[in-house]
């Protein structure tokens, strides 16, 4: 978001209009998109507890988020949904996952980091969800810090088969979590692409823990040092 930017304050809210643009607004609570082709930019979201997503699609709703902070107590997540891409969105500070991808979700040229989860839950930086269909994850810098979740935590509800659009991990800086990069069993996708990914060392177990049917290319540490076998 623009720093010399000037804020105009709103509430929470639900937006019904298709192609609605929410620009230049300070909101407190969050955001329903429940219209297609919705804009949130250049704003930022406030955390307040009491809704449970910061920018959330229904199966109605699809929505580009852009130049957009996150901030604050989202119970959930930041973000969450199917239908939804975030270029240079920043999440910070957030006491839930940072965002959930469903299918067809993107996040690109992005920060998420400092989380303020409570001791008491584990939270992951960004989790993959729905079938797996259609996912992209691309040049962003993700720090979950320590703890017992993720910095992308791979972890549908079911299977997309291949040739339904693949999960793609591309061109990330990652650090943090018990393991860095994680897909849970058994429900992995089919189709799942990790490459170009760069890894800090600091994950309590390993920086890599993935099913063996994902195809990984040209993932190392920030020194350009292999990964470990995991």
């Amino acid at each position: 978001m623009p720093a010399a930017l000037r804020l105009c304050p709103g509430a929470a809210r639900t937006i019904t209009s298709a192609g609605a643009v929410l620009d230049g607004w300070e909101i407190r609570g969050g955001v329903v998109v429940d219209a297609p082709d919705v804009v949130v930019r250049r704003s930022r979201v406030v955390g307040d507890g009491t809704q449970p997503f910061g920018i959330v699609t229904t199966d109605r709703g699809s929505v580009r988020i852009e130049d957009v902070t996150l901030v604050g107590d989202f119970p959930e997540a930041a973000i969450g949904g199917d239908r939804w891409s975030g270029e240079r969105v920043e999440i910070t500070g957030v006491t839930g996952d940072g965002a959930r991808l469903g299918d067809s979700a993107r996040l690109r040229n992005s920060r998420v980091h400092d989380f303020a989860t409570p001791p008491e839950r584990g939270a992951s930086a960004l989790v993959v969800q729905g079938s797996g269909r259609d996912v992209l994850v691309e040049d962003n810098e993700v720090d979950v810090g320590p703890g017992s979740g993720s910095a992308v935590l791979l972890d549908p509800e079911g299977t997309a088969g291949r040739g339904e659009g693949p999960i793609t991990i591309r061109g990330n800086v990652l650090s943090g979590g018990r393991y860095t990069l994680r897909e849970d069993e058994p429900g992995a996708p089919s189709d799942v692409r990790i490459s170009g990914n760069r890894f800090r060392r600091d994950a309590e177990e390993a920086p890599l823990r993935v099913s063996r049917r994902a195809v990984l290319e040209d993932n190392s540490y920030l020194d350009g040092a292999g990964l470990p076998d995991w």
